[in-house]
Formats: structure tokens, sequence, C-alpha cells
């Protein structure tokens, strides 16, 4: 998928726990405003599928997804207003 991004919005800290109680995983993730400009999404090493939905969709919260996507999102349709 090829975007142009618009706009930094925030980091997303996803800290994982292993069995221990310690820190299994540690992910930053930086969430960008972009605008679409063509292709599709493909997964890569780093996620098991890749696919797009729309605003709806993911405001219900009825996927599979990383924390605070939602929210990200939310704030992703205030910025483009």
């Amino acid at each position: 998928m090829i975007a142009e991004p618009l706009e930094y919005l925030t980091n997303i800290d996803v800290i994982v726990k292993g069995e221990d109680d310690g820190i299994a995983h540690h992910f930053l993730l930086v969430a960008v405003l972009c605008r679409f400009r063509s292709g599709a999404p493909l997964a890569q090493d780093d996620v098991s599928d890749a696919d797009c939905f729309s605003f709806d969709r993911v405001l219900r919260r009825d996927l599979e997804m990383s924390a605070d996507v939602d929210t990200e999102l939310r704030l992703a349709i205030q910025r483009m207003r």
C-alpha cells in the first residue's frame, strides 16, 4: 500500500508480559495520519494479516486488533475535520 504521511498523531506503547510477569515483548508503535494513494495492505514478518476496514467496523471493536486502534482512529477522524 502506498500512502502519503500527513501528520504525526501519537505513540502507542505496547508491553506484553511473559509467564514470569516480566516483559516478554515491548513495542513502540507510531500512529501517523496518512492519505491513501494506491495498492493494498500486505502482511510482512511483524504481523500475520493485514486488511482495510471501514471506520465503523473498527470503532465497533469486533475485529482482532492491537490495543487502542479505535482510540487512534477517533483521533485521526478529529484531525481530518
